[in-house]
């Protein structure tokens, strides 16, 4: 079984992209307003996670095929070297008035438009990282079954003050109730996602209509339907190609103080994690400067 792996990374430090973020945030501004994470610097900052990311796919996960970068940024020489294949929003979209887009969920819903790419892939975001040796049965059975790794979180269904990863996660769970009679309960990990090519098209021509107004969005919005994600893991379980599958994994929002405690915990080797995520939801308000280090020295130094 071939397995691939996709990224998608934005690199904040690249010129042109930062001018198109810039102009499309003041042209959609009632679209970048209802949710302060939606256009936070902070979901878009670049201290070279994905390099980590990826040398830890090469230490824990020798046996993945091709490696693709999926951008609408200029790559560097560092990540070049490593032996990616770069794929632009423009060859994944089907209809480019849809671009310049800075929504992840748009972007995710086009991963399975990549040219060769194999049936069988993961998909990163550039802040997950293997943290130790997986084998390809930990994501696929010999069948094609998919991994699915739920979280101890609720969806929740009735909340308030919710996130737009929580508008897509429920979007997705009553999509499926609907359909199959099949509701969710848990969040995902932040956790490689377990694709397949051809599930993934017949999803689309399902949900032709929800997929393409989320391709639509530029930024996240209340209404995108989560493709390769949330709905993709429980519609695998409920067409009975999906199973759930329990991995000990560490999610550290890095917009927290609390981060600091949390890296030197998991440097001091007190558990064994089998994945591992650094996000930042919201920009630290306080010591962002001093938590930039001491992260790229917790990355340099546990992958």
């Amino acid at each position: 079984m071939e397995v691939d792996v996709v990224y998608t990374w934005v690199n904040d430090q690249d010129p042109d992209w930062s001018r198109l973020r810039r102009f499309e945030s003041r042209r959609l501004s009632d679209d970048v307003s209802w949710h302060e994470s939606v256009n936070s610097n902070a979901r878009f900052s670049n201290r070279w996670e994905i390099y980590y990311s990826i040398r830890s796919l090469k230490k824990y996960a020798s046996w993945v095929n091709r490696i693709y970068i999926v951008t609408n940024c200029e790559v560097p020489q560092r990540i070049l070297n490593l032996g990616v294949v770069v794929v632009s929003h423009e060859d994944i979209f089907p209809d480019l008035n849809c671009l310049p887009n800075f929504n992840s969920r748009a972007i995710e819903s086009c991963l399975h438009k990549i040219e060769g790419l194999s049936e069988y892939f993961l998909y990163l975001n550039d802040d997950f990282f293997l943290a130790s040796h997986s084998a390809i049965d930990d994501f696929y059975s010999a069948d094609g079954v998919v991994s699915v790794f739920p979280s101890k979180h609720d969806i929740e269904y009735d909340g308030k003050n919710l996130r737009p990863v929580d508008y897509a996660a429920i979007k997705a769970g009553l999509e499926l109730s609907k359909a199959y009679n099949f509701l969710p309960k848990k969040k995902l990990h932040h956790a490689p996602y377990v694709l397949r090519r051809s599930v993934l098209f017949e999803i689309e021509d399902k949900y032709e209509s929800e997929v393409n107004v989320t391709r639509a969005n530029k930024f996240k919005q209340k209404n995108d339907f989560p493709l390769a994600t949330t709905f993709f893991a429980y519609y695998a379980i409920a067409t009975g190609r999906g199973l759930e599958k329990l991995f000990p994994c560490r999610y550290v929002d890095i917009g927290d103080g609390k981060c600091f405690l949390l890296l030197i915990y998991i440097l001091c080797g007190l558990k064994k994690y089998k994945f591992i995520c650094l996000n930042e939801v919201c920009s630290m308000r306080y010591f962002s400067s001093i938590r930039d280090i001491f992260v790229g020295f917790f990355m340099k130094i546990y992958f």
